[in-house]
C-alpha cells in the first residue's frame, strides 16, 4: 500500500474465504466492495464522528492465535487524532485493560444514527512524556503513563 496516497488496494478477505462468499448470498451486495479502493486517511467526516464518540470495541489476535475484544469507554474525544491516519488513546495505570500490539479493528458506533465506522491499523505503544502529556486532557485525572497509537491501514462505513 502506498503510504502517500489516500487510498489503496486492501483485501479483506482470505483467498481460502472466496469460495464460501461466492456460494453465500453476500457475494452479490459485497462483491464490489472487494476490489474497490479503500480510504486510508481519515477525512473530516470520519473526525467528527470519531471525536463525537465515547467508546470503542477493539478485537485483535493474540499471540496464541485466540480472538480479543475489548470495551473502551471514556469521555467524548477520549480516542483522539494526531493526524489524519493516527489516532492514540491514554492508557492508564491503574486500567486493567489492555491493548494487544500488533494489527487490530476499532469498531466506533453511533446506535442513534446506526453510523458504524471499522478502523484497521496497526497498533504501536509509547511511554513518551510530551504525548502522554497531551492526552491528559481526555482522561478523568486518572494518571496516563502510556499512549496507544493507531496507525491506520484502511477503515470503511457499514451501514
Amino acid at each position: 500500500m502506498n503510504a502517500t496516497a489516500n487510498v489503496g488496494e486492501v483485501r479483506f478477505f482470505s483467498p481460502a474465504a472466496l469460495p464460501k462468499r461466492e456460494r453465500s448470498a453476500s457475494t452479490e451486495t459485497r462483491a464490489p466492495r472487494q476490489s474497490r479502493s479503500t480510504p486510508t486517511q481519515i477525512g473530516p467526516k470520519e473526525a467528527a464522528f470519531i471525536r463525537a464518540r465515547d467508546c470503542f470495541h477493539l478485537a485483535s489476535i493474540g499471540q496464541n492465535s485466540w480472538p480479543f475484544t475489548q470495551y473502551h469507554r471514556g469521555p467524548k474525544g477520549f480516542l483522539r487524532m494526531l493526524d489524519n491516519r493516527t489516532l492514540v488513546l491514554g492508557g492508564f495505570r491503574s486500567s486493567r485493560q489492555h491493548i494487544s500490539s500488533g494489527t487490530v479493528l476499532l469498531f466506533l458506533i453511533d446506535h442513534a444514527s446506526q453510523g458504524r465506522l471499522k478502523i484497521w491499523a496497526e497498533t504501536e505503544i509509547s511511554e513518551d512524556r510530551a504525548l502522554t502529556e497531551k492526552l491528559i486532557g481526555a482522561s478523568d485525572g486518572t494518571t496516563i503513563d502510556r499512549a496507544f497509537l493507531f496507525h491506520i491501514r484502511a477503515f470503511n462505513w457499514s451501514s
